[in-house]
Formats: C-alpha cells, structure tokens, sequence
C-alpha cells in the first residue's frame, strides 16, 4: 500500500493546448508525462490542510490583485541534483516568467498577513515529467498562454490525486504610464 503524502499549494494551471504541447513534448523525450501540468506559485508544507486554514489562505488569496499576464516557456531541462532520483524535468522561461514571480511575491504577502507562511519556487517552472535521467538543458519551441487565474490545490501524493480548492481570477488593474505624472508642469 501506497503512502499517501498531503501538500497543498497555489497554482497557474497552462491552457489545455499547452498541457497537451507539454505532454507531447515529455513523450518526444521518451518520458511519461506530468498527469496534472502546473506552475506551482507557493507550497506548503506536508499534511492535510484544516478548514480554517484553507478559509485564511483563500481570504488571503481573495485580496491578491493582479491582472492576467503573458506566460512563455522555452527552455527544457532537469531540475535537481545526479543522486537525487526521480527528477523534475520541466520547462522554464526567462522574461516570460515574470509575471509569475510578481504574482508569488503578491500572494506570499497576503499570505503573511494572515499569519501563514509559504514556500515559493527558486525560479517558476512547468514540470511535464519526472524521470531517472537528466535530459539536456536546451530551448525549445516557445509555449505561451496568459494566466487568467490561479488556484489552490490539495495535493494527495501517492493516491494521484489533485483536489480543487478554490480559484482566483487575476483582474487587477493594469498600470496606464500615461497617466502618470512624469514631470511637473
């Protein structure tokens, strides 16, 4: 019998166009693929979550505002260490990822106002597969969506599966430069 581990985090869930670009890609690789692709935003730690905990981290989510961005990934590569097996191997981007990091440090703010702690990932990623090998870093084709919302996921680890706790539209506004007040007159 499998050990069924609990995590809960907040995500980006990629188009479904992507989800099956990233899925072909993995096999293209000789991997299995992810079964549910995500960009995680903040974790967790293990166990599972209390109602009173979900209610505060979707009170903290409900204040996040954000508007909706442009995701690009275009690197493949593995993440992690030789000795350490299976590893991740995801897709990653440069400038198109941006947009990612300001929403994690948007959220790990409202987070702490609600006295919950969170861990965000070192640089935003979309895992397409785990595997006992390292695939080569190298770029590939460019996958691009835009992130209309983010949701908090219950994770059960081991029993392969992802419960859906809430969700979030990114509708905050986008700053106008022209409007704004550059010099004086």
């Amino acid at each position: 019998m499998r050990m069924i581990q609990h995590r809960a985090f907040f995500a980006l869930l990629p188009e479904e166009t992507i989800a099956d670009r990233a899925r072909r890609l993995a096999i293209a690789e000789g991997l299995t693929p992810a079964a549910r692709p995500h960009v995680s935003l903040v974790g967790f730690g293990e166990g599972p979550p209390s109602q009173r905990w979900i209610a505060k981290a979707a009170a903290a989510a409900g204040r996040v505002r954000r508007p909706p961005f442009l995701i690009e990934l275009n690197t493949l590569s593995t993440f992690g260490k030789p000795t350490s097996k299976p590893h991740p191997v995801v897709l990653r981007g440069e400038d198109g990822v941006i947009g990612v990091s300001l929403l994690c440090e948007a959220l790990l703010s409202e987070l702490a106002s609600e006295g919950l702690g969170g861990r965000s990932p070192y640089a935003p990623h979309l895992t397409i597969a785990w595997s006992d090998r390292f695939v080569a870093e190298r770029h590939v084709r460019p996958m691009r969506w835009t992130a209309r919302e983010f949701v908090l996921i219950h994770s059960l680890q081991g029993a392969g599966r992802h419960e859906l706790l809430g969700r979030w539209p990114l509708a905050g506004e986008i700053a106008d430069a022209s409007k704004s007040p550059v010099g004086g007159d």
